[in-house]
């Protein structure tokens, strides 16, 4: 009947809420866990995450999840991260889906972004400093970075921020949080992340993520310094799905804001934010020769290379652009 159902809601939101408020250490996490609760929890959110009357059971699942992550302390980790594959699980259920049916609001989305904020934070602060203080390659390998990333970028584009288009005014109230939480997800992933899968060899990886949607996110952080140097970095690292003719305008406006912002010489403006920049506008240059024709572009750039010389491989990657730039 229908009063049976609610009851039963009623009596599993009652055991998660339970749950929030008494898991406090790693010594209750050891308990929760040998009963096998975050993977009944893992699956229960898998279960309610299409159906709309469910949304509020599994936002108080969603919460569960992230309170055993922080308070579980390395028991944690290794139980939820490492061996039943949360990070996995995070990006799998929401990568074939449509962001808007999965969470209507933003404080839908603001909750899952948090637990991916949790869920790659400890998987890091795990891998530096193993319970046996010796370091392991298989624990440390972490290739959720890029799909992780993806999911990210998608739920803050498809969150009401975007529809405003004054970013001043969308990014007051309660918004500010979505915001932020954009911000430390994108950058929890890049510092999580190994560099041949992110930076320097990032233009041979296969990315998820298409050049005009990159775009579109920093266009919206642009205006916010602080989490613009963050959010720049990245997607900076972040490899480009494949790239079409329709990607040039985006080209030229992800290369614009990137100088603009190499050359604001702002204190967040530090040297590994320089050389990555430079490294994707040289990737973009290659993949998107318009740039090459725009003089503007071409008198901004030369105003680099001071910053160039002070960084390790600084000198080879302008000069690369400059060839380009001037062919």
């Amino acid at each position: 009947s229908a009063d049976e159902l609610m009851r039963c809601k009623s009596e599993r939101n009652w055991a998660l809420q339970s749950l929030i408020d008494g898991a406090v250490d790693e010594f209750s996490f050891r308990i929760i866990a040998r009963h096998h609760v975050p993977e009944l929890i893992m699956s229960s959110v898998g279960s309610q995450i299409d159906s709309p009357g469910k949304k509020g059971e599994m936002l108080i699942a969603i919460d569960a999840l992230r309170t055993l992550i922080e308070r579980g302390g390395p028991s944690a980790i290794s139980h939820m991260v490492m061996r039943q594959g949360l990070l996995s699980w995070l990006h799998g259920i929401v990568n074939w889906r449509k962001v808007f049916a999965l969470f209507p609001f933003d404080d839908m989305k603001c909750k899952f972004l948090r637990l991916i904020v949790a869920a790659v934070k400890s998987h890091r602060s795990h891998t530096s400093t193993p319970d046996d203080g010796q370091k392991h390659p298989s624990i440390s390998a972490f290739y959720e970075g890029v799909p992780l990333a993806d999911v990210v970028i998608r739920i803050f584009l498809d969150s009401k921020v975007n529809t405003d288009t004054d970013v001043n005014v969308s990014i007051n109230g309660y918004q500010t949080e979505l915001y932020e939480l954009t911000c430390d997800a994108l950058w929890e992933v890049y510092l999580t992340t190994p560099q041949k899968i992110m930076g320097n060899r990032c233009s041979e990886c296969h990315g998820m993520t298409t050049l005009d949607d990159m775009t579109s996110v920093l266009e919206k952080f642009a205006t916010h310094k602080q989490m613009c140097a963050r959010v720049l970095a990245a997607l900076c690292a972040l490899p480009l799905a494949s790239s079409s003719a329709r990607d040039d305008d985006s080209a030229n406006t992800f290369c614009d804001i990137a100088l603009g912002f190499i050359l604001s010489k702002l204190p967040t403006t530090s040297s590994d934010l320089v050389a990555i920049c430079l490294r994707r506008i040289l990737d973009l240059i290659q993949n998107h020769g318009i740039l090459a024709s725009d003089p503007n572009f071409s008198s901004r750039f030369m105003k680099t290379r001071t910053l160039a010389t002070k960084l390790e491989d600084g000198v080879t990657v302008w000069n690369e652009i400059f060839k380009l730039l001037n062919k």
